[in-house]
């Protein structure tokens, strides 16, 4: 057994043995971490380094300059032959890499009702509503986000939408230590395909769209739809996932969900949907509609404008209600 150490006291000791039951070691029977890094150049006296691929170089190259900075074990995909120091081999580093930061940090989305909100467009302001209705309903809320993150205490400009799976589990850790009850994060395709919240487990998720965008990075719709649907895989048994029946693509997200989920629908089309809203009419300052939910028929005025944000709204709104949220509160 190798113990690997760091004066970062604050990180949870994380048996990788105990983490990846199915791993297999080389010189060594376990490895113990309290600091792992996948940047070479952020290692530092007993610092673990995972070794990802990167889009031209295999994370294996970077090995060398991780021992020189003083890394004395590596997660790693293949075994290292020209390494003598401890190894743990899994089949998905980027995958392991973001567990081993959820462990390291005590696994604090146990701690939270995390919320998730994914799709091409519409992210950030479902995000932002659902926050505001959960702050309304005196929930204290943190967010992570495209324009900022909100730990509970502190407001902060972001630079990603989702950031990397350290900092995503360093801001979890800050809401439970600043009192939230609930995260909503927004979390982008590429986040899904690279595996950033990994370790991580969602109450409730909510698929605004997904168009012909990103192609790009996805290279096909397929693929781009692939990636959004492996939100469903951070679900926990129960999660409740919200779908926007008006969108193709968001729909198709949805015929994957499996029998230990829970659908919520919503729709300005259908009448059919778990929250219905019929559009009444709208000008330049407000939009008229009415309610529909579980047999009730509520009249409604908003100042937002536009049937993409009644969109977003509705959104918004099932997320809290899966939750428990009262419609009144909404």
């Amino acid at each position: 057994m190798t113990n690997i150490t760091s004066e970062a006291g604050a990180m949870f000791p994380v048996s990788l043995r105990k983490l990846f039951p199915s791993a297999s070691f080389v010189s060594c029977a376990d490895i113990w971490v309290q600091h792992a890094t996948d940047d070479s150049r952020g290692c530092r006296p007993g610092s673990l380094f995972s070794a990802i691929d990167g889009l031209q170089h295999p994370g294996s190259s970077f090995i060398p300059e991780a021992q020189s900075n003083g890394a004395t074990a590596f997660l790693v995909k293949h075994p290292r032959p020209e390494v003598s120091m401890p190894q743990c081999v899994v089949p998905d580093v980027r995958k392991g890499h973001a567990q081993l930061c959820a462990a390291l940090h005590g696994h604090p989305a146990r701690k939270l009702s995390l919320l998730g909100v994914t799709g091409t467009n519409g992210k950030t302001s479902v995000s932002w509503m659902t926050r505001a209705i959960l702050e309304a309903a005196n929930q204290k809320t943190g967010l992570i986000g495209t324009i900022e993150t909100d730990d509970g205490q502190e407001k902060t400009p972001s630079s990603l939408t989702t950031p990397d799976p350290g900092t995503f589990q360093a801001l979890l850790r800050r809401m439970v230590k600043n009192g939230c009850e609930y995260a909503v994060t927004e979390v982008s395709s590429h986040a899904l395909d690279q595996h950033r919240v990994a370790g991580s487990v969602f109450r409730a998720v909510a698929i605004t769209n997904v168009t012909h965008d990103h192609l790009d990075y996805h290279q096909n719709y397929e693929a781009y739809l692939e990636a959004k649907s492996r939100i469903l895989e951070h679900c926990s048994a129960g999660a409740t996932v919200v779908i926007n029946l008006d969108d193709e693509g968001a729909v198709r997200v949805g015929e994957r969900i499996s029998s230990r989920y829970s659908l919520f629908t919503v729709s300005l089309e259908s009448s059919s949907a778990d929250l219905y809203a019929e559009l009444i009419d709208e000008t330049f300052e407000r939009t008229r509609f009415v309610l529909h939910y579980q047999g009730d028929t509520i009249p409604i005025e908003t100042s937002f404008l536009g049937q993409h944000n009644l969109t977003n709204w509705m959104l918004a709104a099932a997320l809290t209600l899966s939750c428990g949220i009262s419609i009144e509160a909404v």
